[in-house]
């Protein structure tokens, strides 16, 4: 799989978070990991949407995630956002400063995940947790704003999104919905999760922190609150120090997962 250094890359982060009490997405001594959707409002429910039970764990195949979560959530339904199966992603963006960057992500443009990953020992207590990258999608096409449930196209591109499945019993939550799909030779949810460490993405601000401001620290509230909102640490351009540091970003990534290349 080739990268597109020419690209924009847009971050945004997915699956539970601190928020959602004792669900978490662990990763594993090897690096692996799984990514465990977020619940869904129960009032939002619908049959087309997977409860944990019904998903499969991505590194034991025969293994449903609720293995990850205790008995009060094994009948929750989730939103299973993004899918890596025909890489689409959906967000309300139009009246969510969080997502709102997201409107300028265009075809040719990279959306990275960010997750946060728990750590266990050997008996599956939790440690200490990390944002790491888990996946990204080379934009191939858009949906904003739909204004009735997709036709055929449409459906053929974004039909495995929760989003569009949830929208068959839920007609309205479409409203203020925009989606993405990737190209799936140029989109992957990785094997290996990647540490995210603030200094890789790093650029303008530079000069900066080298008149005797440290960088910041690589912890969870630190992080966090960077990615409070969708990120572009990597706009289209020309600035050779910004394409090096992309360059940078990307072998970092390539380093956990060798079946990438630049």
């Amino acid at each position: 799989m080739d990268i597109d250094l020419s690209s924009s890359i847009f971050l945004v982060t997915v699956g539970v978070n601190s928020s959602h009490g004792a669900i978490r997405s662990p990763i594993f001594r090897d690096g692996t990991f799984e990514l465990m959707p977020k619940p869904e409002e129960r009032s939002l429910w619908a049959p087309t949407l997977p409860a944990y039970p019904k998903m499969a764990s991505f590194n034991n195949s025969g293994e449903p995630l609720s293995n990850y979560v205790s008995s009060r959530y094994r009948n929750v339904r989730v939103m299973d956002d993004p899918e890596f199966q025909s890489f689409t992603y959906g967000a309300y963006v139009e009246n969510s400063q969080y997502q709102r960057k997201l409107m300028r992500c265009k075809p040719g443009d990279y959306i990275v995940f960010l997750s946060l990953l728990t750590h266990y020992d050997e008996k599956f207590i939790p440690h200490h947790r990390g944002y790491y990258i888990v996946g990204f999608m080379y934009v191939e096409k858009t949906l904003f704003f739909p204004n009735k449930f997709p036709d055929r196209e449409d459906f053929a591109n974004f039909g495995k999104n929760a989003y569009i499945r949830r929208a068959v019993y839920h007609p309205k939550t479409l409203e203020g919905v925009c989606l993405w799909k990737g190209d799936p030779a140029m989109s992957i949810r990785l094997k290996h999760a990647v540490l995210f460490k603030i200094e890789s993405i790093l650029k303008q601000k530079k000069q900066h922190y080298d008149q005797g401001t440290k960088f910041p620290r690589d912890d969870v509230s630190k992080i966090g609150g960077y990615l409070r909102y969708v990120q572009v640490p990597f706009d289209k351009g020309d600035d050779p120090e910004v394409f090096e540091k992309k360059i940078e970003w990307w072998n970092e990534i390539k380093n956990g997962n060798p079946n990438l290349s630049l």
